[in-house]
């Protein structure tokens, strides 16, 4: 994956390409760091499945199944994988527009 192909920015050339608006995530159990984490869902010009780095107090609010909506950040670490980190990431909330499927998660906690 390149920053280019990533960009949902393309058409827009003074925004900085490494900035996405708007992406849904959905909250894991990742079984390896026996916590909750975020990856990216399926969305025009953002790839499924990209790991999303935010605090783990804010997911631990919500159950897992948690459909999120924030902006966020591509980042590559020093081994070269790329993921993204959330901004503004102590306000993160769950997505209004999965309202029900988040609410009938609440209701079987």
């Amino acid at each position: 994956l390149t920053l280019e192909q990533l960009s949902i920015f393309n058409e827009i050339p003074d925004i900085e390409k490494k900035i996405f608006l708007d992406i849904y995530g959905i909250s894991f159990y990742d079984t390896k760091l026996k916590k909750l984490r975020i990856q990216t869902l399926d969305w025009p010009d953002v790839p499924k499945n990209l790991k999303v780095g935010c605090p783990k107090k804010q997911l631990a609010a919500f159950p897992e199944g948690t459909i999120y909506k924030m902006d966020a950040r591509l980042v590559r670490n020093k081994k070269g994988a790329t993921y993204m980190l959330a901004i503004h990431r102590n306000s993160i909330q769950p997505a209004i527009e999965f309202f029900v499927h988040n609410k009938k998660l609440l209701d079987k906690k």
